[in-house]
């Protein structure tokens, strides 16, 4: 059985960089930091519910005692401060968490959630200071980009050395900081979000699961079609990458699915992914789209995706463009791409951008 973090801290030398839970009433006199966050959330009494991949939060501060506030259920993290990432973090416990190792001086605080929470929202309370502290939020970046994809897009298993994992091995594995997406945004020193579930798919999810498709749910708060829609008018992505199909097209239909031949969900795919571009055009006439697809399922998914951006470039969008990548090793749990297939995927993607003019205005 796993130990109640909140019964049974562990132990952590006092010198050793760690997020202790609080033990005994929160300390008089606290009060909540300005953060710099862009993932899709929503507001919430306690601070903040977010359910999408790659959720950031960063602040600068001045002092060596500092909180974080977290809500109910299992999350991971990595505390980066000035730059040093802090050993990551599991637990389940909700309230105060201390920022035990922090040295004095003014802090860079960068807040990242590793895994994937297909099961739930959490709740992100925000960083707590004592009273007499100062903090600041960080400017927004110029740059911001959108990744909106599935499984691939997560950095689902990504850090894995073996194909077959269970499902725990599968949530300790996967780490969207280090999927294609938010190396791209590094790269450019852009904000970014990932708009992305594992098995999902355009129109059909994997194998014929029942669940609301990618672009059912892409401009929701949360993952879910009841919440409400995330309408930021500060969110103006320069870039928007697109990675959708393996779910479509990955396993053979099955009876009583809708679609009594392939071919006829290759048009449905094919309807319905352009009918996404076009909405992501309507709400972000300035960015550049970029379609990518692997080769893998006899090429299928790439043959269909390139079909959908030369449907968008016939109809006039010129800032729409694919991207074929090859030769992914796809050795991460469960056959989905490595860290290493990662930093290919990046490195293509950044290639492109260089090579288009006018990608930041």
């Amino acid at each position: 059985m796993r130990p109640d973090p909140a019964a049974s801290p562990p132990h952590h030398p006092p010198h050793v960089p760690a997020l202790i839970p609080h033990q005994g009433p929160p300390p008089e006199g606290l009060w909540a930091a300005p953060l710099h966050i862009v993932a899709r959330r929503l507001a919430h009494p306690g601070g903040w519910l977010y359910q999408w991949p790659g959720f950031y939060a960063e602040a600068d501060f001045q002092g060596d005692t500092a909180w974080l506030r977290l809500g109910p259920g299992r999350v991971r993290l990595r505390l980066w401060v000035d730059g040093t990432a802090w050993p990551d973090t599991v637990t389940s416990a909700p309230g105060l968490h201390r920022l035990q190792g922090l040295t004095p001086g003014r802090q860079r605080l960068r807040v990242e959630v590793l895994g994937e929470y297909r099961d739930g929202p959490r709740l992100f309370g925000g960083l707590w200071l004592p009273a007499g502290a100062h903090a600041w939020a960080p400017a927004p970046r110029t740059r911001q980009m959108e990744f909106i994809g599935d499984s691939h897009t997560v950095g689902y298993g990504n850090t894995a050395d073996q194909l077959v994992c269970s499902d725990e091995e599968v949530w300790h594995r996967t780490d969207p900081t280090l999927a294609y997406g938010p190396q791209l945004a590094a790269r450019f020193d852009a904000d970014y979000r990932l708009t992305a579930i594992s098995g999902r798919g355009v129109v059909r999810n994997h194998d014929g699961h029942a669940a609301p498709t990618l672009p059912e749910v892409w401009d929701q708060g949360l993952a879910d079609p009841a919440s409400p829609r995330d309408e930021s008018p500060a969110w103006r992505p320069q870039v928007l990458v697109l990675a959708l199909g393996t779910n479509d097209f990955s396993t053979p239909l099955r009876p009583g699915e809708r679609w009594p031949s392939r071919a006829t969900l290759q048009a449905d795919y094919r309807h319905h992914y352009a009918a996404l571009l076009a909405t992501l055009r309507a709400r972000h006439p300035q960015a550049l789209q970029v379609v990518w697809a692997n080769e893998h399922f006899d090429g299928e998914i790439q043959a269909q995706a390139l079909a959908v951006v030369q449907q968008r470039q016939a109809a006039g969008d010129e800032r729409v463009h694919f991207l074929p990548i090859s030769g992914l090793a796809m050795s991460g749990c469960r056959w989905h791409p490595s860290s290493a297939d990662h930093r290919e995927v990046a490195a293509q993607l950044v290639q492109l951008l260089d090579d288009v003019a006018g990608v930041w205005g």
